[in-house]
Formats: C-alpha cells, structure tokens, sequence
C-alpha cells in the first residue's frame, strides 16, 4: 500500500495539479511543456508564499485553486471553440514522460518499499525533508520552536537565506495524499525527470518529425549519467532546474498554429520565478539565451483580452517572488561557493567528460568500467552532438542550438567562478545537453534514407546502450534508506510527539532532522543547541557514534526522552530511565515524570565495559570509594547487570581463499561474498539473538545449528550499526553459528562495494536483571561480578 501510495497516488495527485496550472498559459506553449510548466508555476507560487509567514499557509488552497482555474479554463475554450488539442502527438509524449518517470523511479520501485536513494553517501536528503517540513507548516515562525536539531537545521539554512521553492511542490502532494514527504521525495524527482523528457521531446521537434524518434531523443537526453548519479544521491534541485530550464528553451519556439507572443512572455517570466526560488536569483542566467531569444516574438505577439489580466496578474506575482528571493537568497559568490578547495562529498573534481552523459560506474563520483569503450561512446555522442549543431543552423532551429550554446556557456562560467562542488552540480544540470543533441543528429540521419539512415540508427543504438549501461551500474550501486528502520522512528516521531527534549547517540540525521522534529530532537554528533560533552572532554565529531557510557552524565539528564538504536553492546540508560517502547530497531527510554531531581536521580556514573563489550568487572578500589561515598552524603549505590554478549571465535583459517581479510584485525568476517561457518560456547541456556555489525548492501542470512533465525537485504548503517539476524532457544554448550553473505543480483543496490563487517555476536534476548540496589553488598561480591555501570544516586524518601 505505501508503495502505492507513493508511486501511484502521489505523481497522480502532483501531476494533475501541475497540469492544471500548465493550462494556465492557454494554446500559446505546446501541450507536452505543460508538465513542466506547471511545475513551474507551483514552485514559483510555493516559493513566494514561503517567504512571508502570514500568507505560508496559503500554499495548498492557493495551489489548487490555480490548478481548478487552469482545468476550468480548458473546459471552457473546448466547450467553446471544440479546441480540443492536437492528439496525433499526445500518446508519444506521454511515453517519454512514463519511460523517463519509470526509469529515475526503478531503482526505488523495484526494492518493493516506498523510500529513497543515497543513504548514507550523502545526508543532504535530511536537511530538504526538514525545509519541506517547513513550507508544509505555512512557514511557521522559528522563535516558537523549541532548540533541537530540527530548530538548528532551519535557523541556520533560513538565515543564510536558502530557497524554499524546490520544496513547495513535494510538500503539496504529501499534504494531499497524506503521506510523509520522505516517501514522495523520489517519486517528486522522477515527476521532473518526466518533465524533463516531455521539454526534449518537444524540443526536437523542428529537426525530427517523428514522434517515435523524438521519444528516443528525449529519454537519452534525459536520463544522462551524471544527472541519473545525482538524482540517486537525493540532487532533487538538479533534476528541477534541468526540467525548467528545456521547458524554457522549448516555449520560446511555439507551435505555428498555437500563436505566442504574451503567452511565451508569462512562460519565462515564471521559468525566470521558479529558477529564482528554487536555485537562487543568478539561477535565472540558466535561460538568459531563452529570454534572449523569445524578445522579438514576444514583441510581435497578439495579446488575447481574455487572458491578459490573468496572464499579466501571474508574471506580476512571479517577477515579486524573484525580486523578493533576490533581495535575500544565497549569493553564487559567497566564498564557500568559489573556493577552489571545497570538494564537498567528492573525491575531486568532476571531469567535463561526464557532460557527455555516458558514465558507466556504480557512483558517478568514481571511473568509469571498461574505459576503452566508455570513451568510445562518449566520443561518439561528442561527434554526433557537433553534428547536430551544424544541422540546426542549416536548418534554422533555433531553439534546440540555443539550449545547447546557452547552457553550456552557463555551466562553463559557473566552472570557471566556482567551488569543484558547485562546479559538479552545474555539470548535473547542464548533463542533459549534450547526450540529447547527439542523440537528435543521430535521429536526423535515421529519418533519412539510404547509408545515412542505417548510420543514424546504428549511432542512435550505441547511445541508447552507453545511456542504459550506466543506468545499470548505478542502479546496482544505489544506497537505498532503510524503510523498516525509518518508518519506525516515523511512528516514534508521531507518538512521542511533545515529550522531549530527545536525545539520539547513533549518527541518525533523518531522525534529528525530520522524523522526530515534535520531539524536539537532538543528535549528540549533529547540530544541536545543547552542549553535550563527553565525559573525557571535548565532544563527538559529526557523524561519529557515541555509548551513552562515553557522554557527560549531566548533559544526558537534560533529555526526558532518549532514542537508542538496538545493539547487544551499547549501554543502558542512567537509572531513572525506563524502556517506554521497543520494536526492531530502536528502544525509546524516559524519565518518569520527566524529573531531573529527587529519590532515583543519579549524581555520580561509572560506565564499565569498553568498545565491543557492555560489561566489565570494575576495580575493587573504584568499587570502595562509591561505597565510602554513598555512606558519606547518604546515596544509594546501584548497577546494571545486563545481559553480555557472546563474540563468536573467528580464526583466520576459517576464511574462504577468496576472501581478502578487512584492514583492521578486529573485524573478523570478510568483505566479499560467501559463507562463514563458526562455533558459539553459550553458558546459560536461553534465547539468543544473532547480530552482526556493519552494513549489507546485498543481502545476509544467520543460522544456528542448521535452523536459518533471520535474512536481510540491503540494510545500510551510518556507522557502527549492528544488524540483527534473528534468534533462537539455545542450551547450555556449543552451537554452530553460520552467517551467509550475499553479492551483486538484479536487487538495487546490490552491486555496491563490499563493505567492511562484524564482528558477529550472539546476545541474550532478555536482560539478567534491572537495577540493582547493591548495598547490602560487599565491594569484593561487586568487583567480581560484570556490570554495565555502577551509580550513586539520590535514595526514596522511605529509606
């Protein structure tokens, strides 16, 4: 159902909203570009309202009341005039918006969960679910939300001005098929990417007057490697802007029995909006050649009476969004976006020759497979894309040579000015250019006869196969989120709403950032408005994990609520904390009554154990001292005796010849695919659960004396993640203990690299026994035994 939902409903709902507002500019723009239009005009409109709390809350009414006006004034002029469009066309264009639309979303559709691309490659994602959270609330004011990682992530954004418009259209479909965006943000990227490929159908029209070719044309240029890469890492503004910016070309050359003039005026004027609001105000240089290039005939166009105060009404508006945006938005000149020094995720800087659109490789950050044939085909698309210029100017088709020259002049001064990083992301934008002329010069010469036409063919083949050889490769090197995972934080989000503030120890940003924004959340290595200092000194670097154990005990108080992720080694919480709620993959811990202060509340922490293991036996000295000081200020001393693991015996012989043994020693399961068989000595009989560290892109199977206890498939961790595999009843003795790891299949995502695991351990499923009020107990009987931590804290009132 949340599939569904999501793929189904969602680019239904987004897209007869889009259309709506497309219908708008009347029969002077050609039916395809309407998509993209509308788009247009909802992220214009979103982006204006964002800007100002009063009227934020007008996003969803305002946009469906442009939409019903658009559909209505379609009825209107069919009723009246029988205009009812050119339908010979239609059907094609629909197939280049389905192909384009099926192709961005397979990697996603085909996992059989609702969730998105580029997990754990890039944390971007978090932060655009929490600015669509935002504009989803109307905008509201920031002063009334409490201090958390949600807060800070806003503030800081906001501050700097970032635009809100790329958000505006997702944030409207989730609304209305009520849903949280963080399902719809794929389908929202592929929705674009159908736009995209509906404005290069269009586009091609003045150099090939078949509909099936121009179909070809169309998804080639649009699912360019690099742009397909980017649209896999969560570049949602890419993927838009690349949409708008051939719609923009696309509108400027209109249909001969479709007029122009005002029309094509208004397109631009809320294409120019959009690319404001959604990029920043230098985004409008995108289609500087567009505007250029539509100036005499908007000049000479007839403006119809009937639609000219709409019209007019509308680029009013838009022009006060990008004047407004221009007035406050990021600046592509900032230094952050010149130094030549930030790579920001990437390894180094982007070579042009992706611009070519043919890069196969699982991350388009990395080379490309079978290098001979890879630039094979990118010189191929480079001589088929010259060959398409030298056409358009014998043939005068001036809006496709203009969406060439135009953005490719762009993206090189943006090259030449900017940061490799902003360099990279104008590369994506600009990915499509040159894969869809070469695939228009090699459709012109197949709509001819002869040599030519076999030639044509040929070379339009060969970019068809270099476009879906990368697509393929990065389809089984897609990061795809967790959705089990997420869906519950998603429900912790909704039921612990209003009881924070929230502590997170696991790197979790879409947790700090969105699912638990009413919680009032907080990651120990994320932004955050407290300080949360270890108990050593100084505090975690981003990203990096903590124990509970490592943190300042007083710092770890402030939260009344506290969010752990399930692991058979990581600490339980202080002593007034209670477990409220466990499922798979977290456990969420409280304070009664949310008191710092008073009978239970701890004064002193002795965390015990150490990286890899819970317990430990602590010194009897340490022990002494706790007890000396207990008696002295009247504290009762406690402990956790939580249940240890059992790390299951790796010997270097057990590995298969073909596997390489990890870098660091203390990992003792391989990087590649295959089967580990290993004995386990359990002490005490009971349930045990079978756990291993890491992440699997491809898939895992635990068993235990034969019986399989759990499988799972593309479960990716941030860091220091543990994966449960299932469990069963063990008794006392030995058991033989297999974990199965899987490699590259037709799943996506599971020809991403090997990733380094384990250990492996198994775990009691149920704990020894609470806290502990150790009194009565000798120092000798405590240092003997393994604890998680011992504590002082304040006795009941009837002691």
């Amino acid at each position: 159902m949340s599939l569904l939902l999501a793929w189904v409903a969602f680019p239904l709902v987004l897209t007869a909203l889009a259309l709506g507002c497309g219908q708008l500019f009347g029969r002077g723009v050609d039916a395809p570009l309407r998509l993209g239009l509308g788009l247009a005009a909802l992220v214009a409109f979103g982006g204006l309202v964002s800007l100002w709390d009063p009227i934020g809350e007008l996003l969803v009414p305002g946009s469906i009341v442009l939409a019903l006006a658009g559909w209505a004034f379609t009825l209107r002029r069919r009723r009246d005039r029988g205009d009812r469009g050119p339908r010979s066309e239609i059907g094609w264009a629909i197939v280049a918006g389905l192909g384009a639309f099926v192709v961005f979303g397979l990697p996603v559709i085909a996992s059989g969960e609702a969730t998105f691309a580029g997990y754990v490659k890039l944390d971007d994602t978090a932060t655009w679910l929490a600015l669509t959270d935002h504009v989803a609330g109307g905008a509201d004011d920031l002063r009334a939300l409490p201090p958390s990682s949600y807060e800070a992530t806003l503030s800081i954004n906001l501050a700097n001005g970032y635009p809100l418009g790329t958000f505006a259209p997702l944030a409207l479909g989730s609304i209305l098929t009520g849903q949280d965006p963080a399902w719809a943000f794929q389908p929202y990227m592929s929705v674009c990417a159908a736009a995209l490929a509906l404005a290069l159908f269009s586009l091609s029209r003045s150099l090939v007057p078949s509909a099936p070719l121009r179909v070809a044309v169309a998804l080639i240029g649009g699912c360019s490697a690099l742009l397909f890469g980017y649209v896999m890492w969560g570049g949602v503004k890419e993927v838009l802007a690349a949409a708008l910016i051939a719609t923009a070309y696309a509108a400027v050359v209109p249909r001969p029995d479709r007029g122009g003039g005002a029309a094509v005026l208004a397109v631009l004027l809320v294409l120019a909006a959009a690319l404001a609001l959604s990029l920043s105000p230098a985004g409008v240089a995108w289609i500087a050649g567009a505007v250029a290039l539509a100036l005499v005939p908007a000049a000479r166009g007839r403006i119809r009476i009937s639609r000219a105060a709409l019209l007019g009404a509308l680029a009013a508006v838009t022009a006060l969004g990008a004047g407004l945006a221009a007035a406050g938005f990021l600046s592509p000149f900032r230094r952050s976006f010149t130094d030549s020094a930030d790579l920001g995720n990437l390894g180094e800087p982007l070579s042009p020759v992706r611009l070519a659109g043919i890069w196969p490789a699982g991350d388009f950050r990395f080379d490309a497979e079978l290098t001979i044939v890879a630039y094979a085909l990118i010189a191929l698309a480079v001589g088929a894309a010259l060959l398409a210029t030298w056409f358009c100017l014998r043939r005068r088709a001036f809006a496709p040579l203009a969406y060439g020259l135009g953005t490719l002049a762009t993206v090189t001064a943006i090259a030449l000015l900017g940061s490799p990083w902003v360099e990279a992301k104008a590369y994506a934008i600009a990915a499509p250019v040159i894969p869809f002329l070469a695939a228009l010069g090699a459709a012109v010469l197949a709509s001819r006869r002869g040599l030519e036409s076999v030639g044509g063919a040929v070379a339009l083949t060969a970019l068809a196969v270099g476009v879906g050889w990368s697509a393929a490769l990065a389809y089984g090197g897609v990061t795809l989120a967790p959705r089990g995972q997420l869906a519950e934080l998603e429900r912790i989000g909704e039921e612990f709403a209003g009881e924070g503030p929230t502590l997170l120890t696991e790197y979790q940003p879409y947790a700090a950032r969105h699912f638990l924004r009413e919680a009032e959340p907080e990651g120990a290595s994320e932004l955050r408005r407290r300080s949360i200092p270890l108990d050593r000194g100084g505090v975690l670097d981003q990203g990096e994990p903590a124990d509970l154990d490592d943190l300042d005990l007083d710092a770890v108080l402030v939260y009344k609520t506290i969010v752990l992720r399930r692991s058979p080694v990581r600490s339980r919480p202080p002593a007034p904390y209670e477990m409220v709620d466990r499922e798979r993959f977290y456990e969420v811990w409280q304070r009664p009554g949310g008191a710092r202060e008073g009978p239970g509340a701890p004064v002193y922490h002795l965390g015990l154990g150490d990286t890899g293991r819970r317990t430990a036996k602590p010194r009897c000295e340490q022990v002494e001292r706790l007890k000396r000081v207990a008696r002295r200020d009247d504290l009762e001393l406690v402990g956790d005796r939580q249940g240890a693991a059992v790390e299951l015996p790796v010997e270097p012989t057990n590995y298969p010849a073909e596997w390489e043994r990890p870098d660091h020693p203390e990992s003792p399961l391989p990087r590649a695919p295959g089967t580990l068989t290993t004995g386990a000595e359990v002490e005490r009989p009971g349930e045990y659960e079978l756990w291993l560290q890491g992440s699997v892109a491809s898939s895992a199977a635990g068993s235990i004396d034969g019986e399989e206890t759990g499988r799972v498939r593309g479960l990716l961790n941030n860091s220091d993640s543990w994966i449960s595999l299932g469990s069963a009843e063990l008794d006392r003795g030995n058991h033989s203990v297999e974990i199965e790891i899987g490699g590259p299949d037709l799943h996506p995502g599971s020809g991403f690299p090997p990733l380094p695991i384990g250990p492996a351990v198994l775990a009691p499923t149920e704990q020894l026994s609470g806290v502990l009020t150790l009194g009565s107990s000798s120092a000798r009987e405590i240092c003997a035994r393994n604890w998680d931590w011992l504590e002082l804290v304040e006795p009941a009132p009837d002691r």
